[in-house]
């Protein structure tokens, strides 16, 4: 999980550690009624959440007496690769007060602030360039041309809006493709909750003596963009593009522009601020007069949410879909017009990779198929840590 996550364990283990070899003789906890508390605490995020590829799925149908698959093209690789907020380290301190005292407990208010530095990464990003120019409908003219990007017409300029719907690449279900499978991390993201909790602490004389939670706040939140994001936004952000949709028949299965084709919305990322609950549970230990250590564990739920939008939308492109279940029988058949597939940039695209062979006349170099696997991902999650309390 990197070397971040290893060292915040091991400090974790360390401070456990520390409390035990020096505990002998240790003291009866004190009651924290009218006395003042004040902790350190150190330990890990695990958001939970993340965006799953479905890079690998497909779907059959039948058409009269054939059975016609219609595979989802990215590389099936994407699939196991999730976009997610890493494990990161967090650090709290935090204040408190004894309120009031009951037969075997206390009542506890406290506040604190966090600080959790993560990152959003393996974003999924997929691309296919133009290898052999396909053929491209060319509405102006009404025939069918090479490489409708590279055309310049009567007059003598480039409008894309007449690529309009293209056949199936030369050579196989897909034609000449070769798809570029392209992990995106996205920036580090700073979190800092201020929260305001209740704790009920149980056995409050007694050596070990556990407790549970429950807290509100606010939460703070910036991203810093990474390079990588930020080169692949400013080139998505100056193309040309349109959607496609997957046909199937006997002899091959095609896709064909939606003929809507529009500045593509520059891709980015959205960090908003927002309420955040917190339910904790520990068990303090307690080690001499005035100083105790402790282990817990909390849930987190955030207000908001990171929003990641390409275009406008959570996804650039569609997966294939299951489809439409036409009939009965042996007559069944699955309306496939409707179904997923890439999105078309007819101009603009990533700068081709060394190595990459694109159409030598290509006006475009980056023409090709596109997905970007966008979406939500929560700030929320769980939390486990090891801390240090003195009372005053």
């Amino acid at each position: 999980m990197g070397t971040r996550w290893f060292r915040t364990g091991v400090a974790c283990v360390a401070a456990l550690a520390l409390a035990l070899l020096l505990g002998s003789g240790a003291a009866l906890a004190e009651e924290t009624v009218g006395k003042w508390r004040f902790e350190l605490k150190i330990g890990g995020v695990d958001p939970g959440d993340s965006i799953e590829s479905d890079a690998a799925n497909s779907y059959i149908f039948r058409s009269g007496s054939d059975v016609i698959e219609v595979r989802d093209p990215r590389p099936d690789a994407a699939s196991a690769i999730d976009g997610r907020l890493a494990s990161d380290p967090r650090i709290d301190i935090r204040a408190s007060y004894g309120l009031h005292a009951f037969k075997n407990s206390e009542l506890v208010l406290g506040v604190s602030i966090g600080y959790v530095r993560t990152r959003i990464r393996n974003l999924e990003f997929v691309y296919s360039l133009d290898i052999e120019d396909p053929q491209y409908f060319n509405e102006a003219l009404g025939v069918y041309s090479e490489g409708c990007e590279t055309v310049e017409y009567v007059t003598g300029t480039f409008d894309p809006v007449y690529c309009t719907r293209f056949s199936s690449d030369v050579g196989g279900e897909f034609g000449v493709e070769e798809w570029h499978y392209v992990p995106v991390n996205a920036g580090e993201l700073t979190m800092v909750p201020v929260t305001l909790d209740l704790t009920l602490r149980f056995a409050p004389t007694k050596r070990l003596n556990p407790y549970i939670a429950l807290g509100v706040g606010y939460l703070f939140t910036k991203l810093d963009e990474s390079d990588q994001w930020k080169t692949l936004a400013d080139q998505l952000d100056a193309s040309w593009v349109d959607g496609t949709t997957a046909r199937g028949n006997l002899a091959s299965t095609s896709r064909n522009l939606l003929g809507e084709p529009h500045d593509l919305k520059r891709p980015e990322i959205r960090t908003e601020n927002g309420l955040n609950l917190v339910f904790r549970g520990g068990i303090e230990w307690q080690w001499r007069p005035r100083t105790a250590f402790f282990l817990e564990t909390a849930f987190n739920w955030a207000q908001k949410e990171i929003q990641i939008r390409v275009d406008g939308k959570p996804q650039l492109g569609k997966p294939t879909p299951t489809g439409i279940t036409v009939g009965s029988g042996d007559a069944r058949t699955t309306d496939v017009s409707r179904g997923g597939s890439p999105a078309r940039i007819i101009c603009g695209g990533v700068t081709p990779p060394e190595g990459v062979q694109v159409p030598a006349n290509a006006l475009c170099p980056g023409a090709g198929e596109y997905y970007f696997n966008g979406g939500t991902l929560d700030y929320g999650g769980f939390t486990w840590q090891a801390g240090v309390r003195f009372t005053l």
